[in-house]
């Protein structure tokens, strides 16, 4: 199975990012316009590597434990259909409360992205400005604002973190 993986999902990646290009290239040939540039990298590498790491999670996990809970739960209501039916209803449960916590963890996500996404802008706009941060004596100031930027995103990641692990935990004591 990690052969298999460590084989698709670098092709998965490259075959993503290469379609992204391919269409951006397309889209503003016939409709151009500026565009941030390090915005639009960070999208791009960002909205590949979690569409891989989807790719890669069911694959890896939920499909397997999807099939494994199944069978468990069938096996149990043919040869004794009380356990079948708790096993069941601990599956449901267990789908019910992955139905609302992913959406909750999913707008965390997003949330975190876009923040990120406008953070490397400035960052690429602070490189870019280099000089005048220079020459206004700002070296200090644009240093205090980065890590504070930074401060905030790792906030937003460790929240985003908790939500998930609580949601693991959930679904490890109904099981």
């Amino acid at each position: 199975r990690q052969t298999l993986e460590s084989f698709i999902v670098p092709k998965y990646l490259s075959h993503i990012r290469q379609k992204l290009f391919e269409k951006s290239i397309h889209t503003y040939s016939s409709n151009y316009k500026d565009i941030k540039i390090g915005e639009y990298i960070g999208r791009i590498f960002n909205l590949s590597r979690n569409m891989t790491e989807i790719f890669q999670v069911s694959i890896s996990s939920i499909l397997p434990t999807a099939i494994s809970s199944i069978a468990i739960a069938s096996y149990f209501l043919v040869k004794n259909p009380s356990i079948g039916i708790i096993v069941t209803l601990s599956i449901v449960i267990s789908g019910f409360l992955l139905y609302f916590m992913i959406d909750k963890i999913s707008n965390m996500s997003k949330n975190r992205e876009k923040y990120w996404l406008k953070m490397s802008e400035k960052i690429s706009d602070r490189f870019n400005n280099l000089m005048n941060i220079y020459l206004n004596n700002q070296t200090a100031g644009e240093i205090n604002k980065n890590n504070s930027e930074e401060d905030y995103h790792t906030q937003l990641l460790i929240d985003q973190s908790s939500a998930s692990k609580k949601l693991v935990m959930s679904l490890f004591s109904i099981s």
